[in-house]
């Protein structure tokens, strides 16, 4: 999709987004699978807070990649491109994918008579992931500006700042 959004604009650091992608669920599976594995948490509080608490951990690492404008993650990238180009904050783009994606889920159950395999984690984080990119992706673009470790924007890559 961002291939034919950007046409000529399409460059290689679009396509590394593939490969980080890949490097980010092989690194996902490791520590769930492997690392993680005999963690046991039993208390529904504790695992909603430490739920809560890695979506906003997630959502500052996510703002600190998309900020770098280096390489990004293949949604992550769709949305910033999308931003970019309807002049819309990349909070606002992935907000309204995450909740794209939700819609789809629940049609595509209706649709083929199969079990609704939604939850309270994947709701808490449609609802909380963007907002969260939305107070850190400005703070992260003024600060790495004024330390003049990333110039000033020529165009609307970090649109919260506005």
């Amino acid at each position: 999709i961002t291939f034919l959004l950007l046409k000529k604009n399409f460059k290689i650091k679009h396509l590394l987004t593939l490969f980080v992608g890949l490097l980010l669920g092989i690194f996902i599976n490791f520590f769930f699978y492997v690392f993680f594995a005999n963690l046991n948490i039993e208390s529904y509080i504790i695992k909603l807070v430490l739920f809560v608490l890695s979506i906003v951990a997630s959502a500052y690492f996510v703002s600190i990649v998309q900020t770098s404008q280096f390489v990004s993650l293949p949604l992550e990238d769709l949305c910033q491109n999308l931003a970019d180009k309807y002049n819309k904050t990349f909070a606002y783009m992935r907000q309204a994918a995450d909740i794209l994606c939700v819609a789809g889920i629940i049609i595509f159950t209706l649709i083929f008579k199969i079990p609704l395999t939604l939850r309270e984690g994947t709701i808490i984080s449609m609802i909380i992931f963007a907002p969260f990119t939305g107070v850190f992706m400005p703070r992260l673009t003024n600060w790495l500006t004024e330390k003049q470790i990333l110039p000033l924007r020529k165009h609307n890559r970090s649109p919260e700042q506005a």
